[in-house]
């Protein structure tokens, strides 16, 4: 395989409410827009310092090193956000998200997965790797059923919000562990991974198939990460159009944590669970919302479609826009991280699951 094709292969998977005063009505929910990011990035950062940070903590598992969480948990009952990450990432990326669902009144926790951020195994870093996707999945389970339940009443609401890798973890939780959420909305979820150049129906057959030799090397074409990542204004960023957040929240929001390219065994595991999403999505009872970018580079925009085009069929259909009712909603001009993109495709996605939750 061409290395160019390889670099692109999963670049990218790297990467209701209490209005807010100052909101509009064109924002009623009082977010930062870019113009005022550099100014009021600090109360994101006090809240990050003295309210999340603090509340970090440990889940053990019985096959790795613990599982690593933060929480910002509201001070009388109410509704909770469950955040399930992407690939690669660490917690401190969601920095301004967990604020503004916070300030909306939503408890909020989010986790590291295995082998990524803070969490285990050392041993295998910086490589992104794991031998079984479902491996993503029980770690979500284990993390509601022991943490964030353990802390609720049997009458909170609970909604998980899952971008890129994590959409796909948390679509395939939502197959395998039905009735545990109210509702879900995913974010540029991966259906399935992009593998550039190359077909995923050429690339997923093949890497299925010969991931037992040497699988926890990095796939052809890829290594460790680069510090820092991809500069803003490189043909490379296929992430954000906004210079502030790529910075805030894709650079310095990850740190030291960032990881490395994929290993072949995950490649295959991700080729492996992509089939099963589509094949299991009819079990899926909870409503569901996708936002994306139609033109994403990291995903593949098709397969979201295809995916809610099996939920029709299972009557419960994609919770869509007025244009598209049973769609992915697209945001057209936006790249693939539409919580940290220009507020331009910011708000407008942030509104459209804030709305969605608010009407569970």
């Amino acid at each position: 395989m061409k290395m160019r094709a390889q670099l692109t292969l999963f670049r990218g998977l790297l990467i209701g409410g209490l209005v807010s005063i100052g909101s509009s009505a064109a924002d009623p929910y009082g977010l930062i827009s870019d113009e005022d990011f550099a100014t009021r990035f600090g109360e994101v950062e006090a809240f990050w310092s003295k309210s999340v940070l603090p509340s970090a903590g440990k889940l053990e598992t019985e096959d790795q090193p613990a599982i690593h969480y933060v929480k910002a948990v509201q001070g009388r009952p109410g509704p909770v956000v469950v955040i399930s990450s992407g690939r690669t990432e660490h917690y401190g990326k969601y920095k301004e998200l967990i604020h503004d669902l916070w300030r909306q009144g939503y408890s909020v926790y989010i986790h590291d997965h295995r082998g990524q951020g803070v969490s285990g195994p050392p041993d295998l870093r910086p490589r992104g790797h794991v031998e079984n996707f479902d491996q993503y999945v029980d770690d979500l389970n284990r993390f509601l059923e022991k943490v964030v339940k353990k802390e609720q009443t049997e009458r909170t609401k609970l909604f998980l919000l899952g971008h890129s890798m994590g959409g796909g973890i948390g679509i395939r939780f939502l197959e395998k562990y039905p009735g545990t959420v109210n509702a879900a909305a995913f974010s540029s979820p991966m259906l399935a991974p992009n593998t550039g150049m190359l077909p995923v129906g050429l690339i997923c057959p093949f890497m299925r198939a010969t991931a037992w030799l040497r699988s926890e090397q990095y796939v052809l074409g890829e290594g460790p990460p680069s510090n820092p990542p991809t500069a803003y204004d490189s043909p490379e960023n296929i992430f954000t159009t906004s210079p502030a957040r790529f910075k805030a929240l894709l650079v310095d929001g990850v740190g030291e944590h960032r990881l490395g390219g994929p290993t072949r065994k995950w490649l295959a595991e991700a080729c492996r669970a992509s089939s099963a999403m589509l094949a299991d999505a009819g079990a899926i009872t909870e409503p569901v919302m996708i936002v994306r970018s139609p033109t994403d580079e990291a995903v593949l925009p098709e397969a979201q479609d295809k995916f809610c085009e099996v939920l029709k069929q299972a009557r419960n259909p994609c919770h869509g826009d007025d244009a598209e009712p049973q769609k992915p909603i697209s945001l057209r001009g936006a790249k693939h991280e539409l919580f940290i993109e220009h507020d331009k495709y910011r708000t407008v996605a942030l509104k459209h699951v804030l709305d969605f939750f608010a009407r569970q």
